[in-house]
């Protein structure tokens, strides 16, 4: 009987010590994914503010960080 409890308790240890390191290896290839995230920065016309690509104002092939600057920057390239 003690033989048997003497492998189950290793049985357990060994199983713990996989669940983390199995654990370990998923957080740190998560780590390893966010990193590999990459944010595409534009630049404003109007000011030169660099801003990221999905806040920008994106219209006719020209690039504003807000309505204002859109309005003042198309006001300034048709004059």
């Amino acid at each position: 009987m003690k033989f048997l409890l003497f492998f189950a308790f290793i049985f357990g240890v060994l199983a713990y010590f996989r669940a983390a390191k199995r654990k370990e290896a998923y957080l740190k290839a998560q780590q390893h994914q966010q990193l590999k995230k990459t944010i595409t920065m534009v630049k404003c016309e109007y000011c030169g503010t660099h801003i990221p690509e999905h806040e920008a104002l994106i219209r006719h092939g020209h690039i504003w960080c807000d309505e204002e600057h859109e309005r003042l920057g198309s006001h300034s390239t048709t004059a």
